[in-house]
């Protein structure tokens, strides 16, 4: 039979020594090798994703200044369809609008006679205000159509004021001064 012999005092201090030691250099080696690579890769994360959390922030504004850049593009465009559609341009604008201004009186049965225009010195946005006077002398039902009519106009034309001048009730003549205003498409 095989007896075992208990292992010697000396030897299992030895051993036991010999661990603890290990187990001391493993403490080591930690602290000294491998803790430092983990703080340097704790860092360079934490440094990367601030760097793309910085990233995504500039991305962010780069989106909405992209986005109101095209809100901008597409508003100008709307603004020169607009302006194209609905303005008198500035080089004919004028004759327009009184060839306009008297389409419109001879539809409503209505005689004007010559009215005053005044300029905005102020540009704004490509676009000068034309204030005009038109005097107009007729009856109360063709005033009401004139003013339907400048309404339903392709062209925009904003009636600002009417004056009563002077009212001749047995005949039922009205005169009144229209005030009306529009814009002139400018070129520069």
């Amino acid at each position: 039979m095989l007896t075992m012999n208990k292992p010697n005092q000396t030897k299992q201090r030895l051993v036991q020594l010999l661990l603890v030691g290990l187990c001391l250099l493993n403490v080591a080696v930690y602290y000294v090798l491998v803790r430092p690579i983990i703080q340097a890769d704790q860092i360079a994360t934490s440094k990367a994703v601030e760097i793309q959390n910085k990233l995504m922030k500039r991305r962010l504004v780069h989106n909405k200044i992209a986005q109101i850049e095209r809100l901008m593009l597409e508003n100008t465009q709307h603004f020169n369809e607009f302006k194209n559609k609905t303005l008198f341009p500035q080089d004919k604008g004028t004759s327009e609008l009184l060839k306009e201004l008297e389409e419109v009186c001879e539809k409503a049965q209505l005689s004007k006679t010559r009215g005053t225009f005044q300029y905005d010195r102020q540009v704004r946005f490509g676009t000068r205000k034309l204030t005009i006077v038109l005097p107009i002398k007729g009856t109360y039902s063709k005033i009401r159509k004139l003013l339907y009519l400048l309404e339903n106009q392709s062209k925009f034309i904003i009636v600002d004021s009417l004056s009563l001048e002077d009212s001749q009730e047995e005949s039922g003549i009205v005169q009144i001064d229209l005030r009306l205003s529009t814009l002139i498409g400018n070129s520069s």
